[in-house]
Order: C-alpha cells, then structure tokens, then sequence
C-alpha cells in the first residue's frame, strides 16, 4: 500500500503508516451534529531513513486553547508545541512533527483555499526539515490524507493509508 508522488522527471512511491490511537482522536472528533466545532491538532511521527514510508503515531487532540468554530479554528501553537517537544525529547529525537489535521463537516472532505494555503505556508516554513509533509482532514464518514511537497500536494487515496 503506497502513494505514488509525481514529480516531472521522479515517482516516488511512500507507504502511509497510521497509529491505531491516531485513528481513535480522529473518531472522536468528529463533526457529525449540527452544532459541532472544528476540531485541530498535529501530527508526530517519524519518516523512515529511505523516506518511503511515513509513520504517524501521535494526532494531538484538540485544546482548550484552540479557538474552534463550525467552519474554522485557530490552533493554539504553544500547547500543541509542548507535546511535540515532550515526545521529541522522550523518543530520543526520533518523533517529529509531520504536520497538522482538522476536522470539517462533510462526509467525504475536501480541502478549502484556506487549507491549501495555510499547508504550502507550512511547508516553506519546515522544508530544511522533510522532503515533504502530511495533512488530514477529518470528515464525518472519511479521513483523507495529502502530501505537501515542493508547493504541490497530492491527495493519498484510502487503499494507500495503513492503520496499525
């Protein structure tokens, strides 16, 4: 199970590892009712040393902090960054921040204008770190996943996700 990541003269083929608790924050933040709020957080993991395979092993969960509406959120940087620092240092520099997830009121989710901005502003800021980065859209009936590299992104179909 890969995606195949094109680029004009390069595929590349990356498997995509999913944690079985990172499913489990996806699950619960769900916005299935009327009144529901986005929900946010990052995800930490680690890229294998080939970089064929990401491993997402940790989706932060929403915080108090966080500014969440029906149709937007503000991610409240220092306590999701506490998380990530923590896991960092106790992994011995091994889990890393991938990216981020949100959730949005749909069935199958697609990403807004906002989206796709904010992702390609979080790829130029992170590129001396990773080739490329990874984002989750929560939906009601489907988590997807995309690929932010070189200011593209491509979308990871369903039968190419792992959950562990």
């Amino acid at each position: 199970m890969s995606v195949i990541f094109k680029k004009r003269k390069k595929i590349k083929a990356i498997q995509l590892k999913v944690s079985p608790n990172v499913k489990l924050v996806f699950d619960r933040n769900k916005q299935i009712g009327e009144n529901t709020l986005e929900a946010c957080g990052i995800l930490i993991g680690r890229h294998s040393e080939d970089g064929k395979e990401i491993r997402v092993e940790l989706a932060t969960p929403p915080s108090k902090f966080d500014v969440r509406k029906r149709f937007s959120f503000k991610i409240h940087s220092k306590h999701h960054q506490k998380i990530l620092s923590d896991k960092f240092i106790t992994s011995q520099n091994e889990l890393v921040f991938l990216g981020t997830w949100h959730s949005h009121p749909e069935p199958k989710p697609t990403p807004s204008e906002c989206d796709i901005k904010d992702w390609k502003k979080q790829f130029k800021k992170n590129k001396h770190l990773f080739d490329y980065m990874i984002f989750a859209i929560v939906g009601q009936k489907q988590i997807r996943y995309w690929l932010v590299k070189n200011g593209n992104y491509s979308r990871i179909k369903k039968k190419c996700v792992c959950y562990e």
